[in-house]
């Protein structure tokens, strides 16, 4: 049985996947084996993985909306836009919560041009750490890895 991810690509179906997203999210292995069972009952061929997130995410509310929270943390993220800037600062946020000290949104001179940096994160030791943030507010949407290479080789430059 297939199902239409995202981006609109077809996948085998895996219920290990709904587990694996899961146990992620913290949810005992008892009612992850419940959910699992009954949205395998109603799968079916060419189904998105859109409807089946939707069909985990109200199964996992009837039992546990804490934890149906935690595993709608993408949909949350995606919230925060349309534009970058909020993602930005939570990532910040994420990062001075563990230490970091943070600078957003300036401006360094390279060699050739200046250079727009979304996030400027130092650690204790002075290390510091240059973060270009890509942020999406739709599924499927993917960042290929030519993007973390142009962002450095304008460090490099």
């Amino acid at each position: 049985m297939y199902v239409i991810k995202a981006n609109g690509k077809k996948e085998e179906f895996n219920p290990e996947k709904i587990r694996g997203s899961l146990t992620r999210a913290r949810v005992d292995r008892a009612i992850s084996d419940d959910i699992i069972e009954q949205v395998e009952k109603e799968v079916f061929d060419g189904m998105s993985t859109g409807a089946i997130f939707k069909r985990v995410m109200a199964l996992l509310n009837e039992y546990s909306p804490a934890r149906a929270s935690c595993y709608d943390l993408k949909e949350a993220i995606m919230r925060l836009g349309p534009a970058g800037f909020p993602f930005e600062t939570f990532i910040a946020e994420i990062l001075k919560e563990h230490g970091f000290q943070t600078v957003l949104r300036t401006r360094l001179m390279g060699k050739c041009a200046e250079h727009e940096i979304d996030v400027i994160a130092t650690d204790n030791m002075g290390k510091r750490f240059i973060i270009e943030c890509k942020f999406h507010n739709s599924p499927g949407t993917y960042i290929d890895l030519k993007e973390a290479l142009y962002t450095y080789a304008r460090l490099l430059y």
